[in-house]
């Protein structure tokens, strides 16, 4: 059929925005189950990869659409917590396990939103295929301390009797409000001597 590639995306996209548009309600504000308090979520690619024709999706255990979001050029971070602010408050906070492949800007809902999330990760590199990442954050004062399981996911084959990982405890240090050296004008109490009463 000779139909230019570009052409070909930009149908899909305007397709798919449209759609969305036309069906938010039923996408968005219809109240879907969290079965096991499991979420999955990644982003799939329209038209060629890299042309940033991006949509953000999340799903429960069951397969149903919690939300969608399309991402924004250069900032998949703000676009991904965006998408997952879209599921209602309610199925949020039932969420007990985030499974997600090894894109970094998902890290940032396992480590914000609870210390009760259990981040499951499966890397797609080539050189790093199948392996997973168990990671469970918390908080420490203004500080997080980083639980992290390195495994297969041939591990949690059926009858299999020995499993393989390795594991780590980070530090996260977070920021704290230092103050050193002496005391500014400002910060000093002004009227020393004056009366209470």
């Amino acid at each position: 059929m000779g139909i230019p590639q570009d052409k070909l995306s930009k149908f899909k996209k305007s397709f798919v925005s449209q759609v969305f548009q036309q069906n938010s309600e039923v996408i968005e504000q219809k109240l879907k189950a969290l079965p096991r308090g499991v979420i999955l979520e990644d982003e799939t690619y329209i038209g060629t990869r890299g042309n940033f024709d991006t949509e953000i999706i999340f799903i429960n255990n069951d397969y149903e659409t919690l939300s969608i979001g399309l991402a924004d050029e250069g900032d998949l971070k703000k676009s991904i917590l965006e998408a997952f602010h879209k599921i209602p408050e309610v199925c949020r906070e039932k969420l007990k396990i985030l499974i997600t492949d090894g894109e970094p800007s998902y890290i940032t809902i396992a480590k914000n939103f609870s210390s009760k999330v259990i981040h499951v990760a499966q890397l797609h590199i080539q050189k790093q295929r199948g392996e997973v990442i168990i990671s469970k954050y918390k908080k420490l004062g203004p500080h997080f301390l980083h639980y992290k399981i390195y495994t297969h996911w041939k591990a949690f084959y059926c009858n299999k009797h020995e499993l393989k990982f390795k594991w780590e405890i980070k530090f996260i240090k977070g920021k704290v409000q230092a103050k050193r050296g002496r005391p500014r004008k400002s910060d000093t109490l002004q009227n020393k001597n004056e009366r209470w009463r």
